[in-house]
C-alpha cells in the first residue's frame, strides 16, 4: 500500500513540484485555522449582541485577549477579510500547482513516446498510442 502510494507520487508529482504540493497542504491548514477562528468570532459576537446582561461586558478571545463588542466587531471584520484573502490565494495556488504538475506529466509522457525505440512503436497500434498521448494532455 505504501509502496503503491510512493510510486503514484513519483509518477504524477514531478520532483520540482513536490515542495509546492507541501506548500498547498500548509496553505490549506492555514485557511482551515482562519475558518475556525472566524466561526469562533461569530459565536462570540452573537453571544455579546444577543444577551442584554453581557452587552457592557467584555469577552475573552483566544490567547487571553479581552475585548468589548465594538473592538470585537472590528476584529471579526478584519478576520473575515483575511480569511477571504487566504481562501482566494489558496484557490489560485491550487489551480497553479495542479495545472503546472499536469503539464509536466503530459510533457513527460510525450517525451517518453518520442524517445521510445522504433520496435516499441511497431508493437503497438497507432490508435492506442494516440489515445494515450491525448489522455495525458487531459490530466
Amino acid at each position: 500500500m505504501i509502496e503503491t502510494l510512493r510510486l503514484t507520487i513519483q509518477t504524477f508529482i514531478p520532483r520540482g513540484h513536490r515542495a509546492k504540493w507541501l506548500g498547498l497542504v500548509f496553505l490549506a491548514l492555514l485557511v482551515a485555522a482562519a475558518e475556525t477562528f472566524t466561526a469562533y468570532l461569530i459565536f462570540a459576537v452573537l453571544g455579546l449582541a444577543t444577551d442584554p446582561d453581557k452587552l457592557g461586558q467584555s469577552v475573552e478571545l483566544p490567547l487571553g485577549i479581552e475585548t468589548g463588542l465594538v473592538p470585537l466587531l472590528i476584529i471579526a471584520g478584519l478576520a473575515f477579510v483575511l480569511r477571504g484573502v487566504l481562501a482566494t490565494l489558496s484557490t489560485y495556488a491550487q489551480s497553479r500547482v495542479v495545472q503546472n504538475s499536469g503539464a509536466a506529466v503530459s510533457s513527460l509522457v510525450h517525451r517518453r513516446y518520442l524517445q521510445a525505440p522504433y520496435r516499441f512503436h511497431l508493437m503497438r497500434s497507432s490508435a492506442e498510442s494516440v489515445r494515450t498521448v491525448l489522455w495525458s494532455c487531459l490530466l
